[in-house]
């Protein structure tokens, strides 16, 4: 299912009629009302509160940049409502439908960046899923993960082709990897 902003039925409407839309039950138009709110937030306000709630709801059917974007939400927030259990779980689900992006949060959570026991060999699962989607953080990563011989063996032929991906499509640190590989 496509859930393209500019090619669905809430393009140009004002607010009243997109939250309309929400209540009634439209999972993009909750999607899109949880992106505003979201982009208009001051962490623990009513906006925090309300891009939550309609994330959630567009979450619960299955949109899955809603799924997304709730475990982001969820990971990085600053307020009582971070909850990496919650983060996880809705990423999980982002994966589920293939969003690569969602591959590399899994990654990074998976590595214990967000205080959960690390799990590498899982890291670079979810990092090679994303890599193999072309997203060019989840290369870096990957090739973080083989250069250093973290939850993979240490392997810098690998190393130096998922920095490559990822440098082609303009991701500094990768270039910099390069680099200092290259120079060394």
């Amino acid at each position: 299912m496509n859930h393209s902003i500019t090619s669905h039925p809430c393009d140009n409407v004002s607010l009243a009629q997109l939250t309309e839309l929400a209540q009634s039950g439209n999972s993009e138009a909750q999607y899109i009302l949880g992106r505003l709110y979201n982009d208009e937030r001051i962490d623990g306000s009513e906006e925090d509160k309300l891009s939550f709630y309609w994330l959630q709801q567009a979450a619960e059917q299955g949109h899955c940049e809603a799924q997304y974007w709730l475990g982001l939400r969820y990971k990085d927030t600053p307020t009582d409502m971070k909850d990496n259990t919650l983060a996880l779980f809705w990423s999980e689900k982002a994966a589920q439908q293939g969003h690569r992006h969602a591959f590399n949060t899994l990654g990074w959570v998976q590595e214990g960046e967000t205080g959960m026991a690390p799990d590498y060999a899982q890291a670079v699962a979810w990092y090679r899923k994303g890599a193999e989607q072309s997203h060019n953080l989840a290369q870096y990563n990957l090739g973080r993960m083989y250069h250093s011989g973290t939850g993979v063996e240490q392997n810098d032929t690998q190393a130096l082709y998922w920095f490559k991906q990822a440098a082609l499509q303009g991701h500094c640190a990768s270039q910099e990897r390069l680099a200092y590989m290259y120079g060394n």
